[in-house]
């Protein structure tokens, strides 16, 4: 079961909590793909398909995670790009950035 953890931080802050998901996503990107350079090795020798099969499916549940994990700061600097443009930029500045990117 997922929940939505909340904490607030400072809008100017914002950018660097979300460099810090970032690096953390990083790490476990990184660590994914030494689990697959191993799992490619261990398919080459002589392979336990039990514990091959078992390690494919723990791999793309972490895969997973860092999608969930991508998309939480997709959202976040959404959230953050919003805020910013609705506190300063007038309102005809923002239509007007709001134009030019459904274009």
């Amino acid at each position: 079961m997922r929940v939505n953890i909340s904490y607030s931080v400072d809008l100017d802050k914002v950018p660097n909590a979300v460099a810090s998901m970032v690096m953390q996503i990083h790490t476990d990107y990184k660590s994914l793909s030494t689990r697959l350079a191993e799992l490619q090795i261990s398919l080459k020798s002589e392979p336990n398909i039990t514990s091959c099969l078992k390690e494919i499916d723990d791999i793309r549940k972490a895969m997973i995670e860092v999608d969930i994990s991508l998309s939480d700061c997709t959202s976040i600097l959404a959230g953050y790009q919003k805020a910013i443009n609705d506190n300063f930029l007038p309102k005809e500045e923002v239509e007007e950035v709001e134009e030019e990117s459904e274009e």
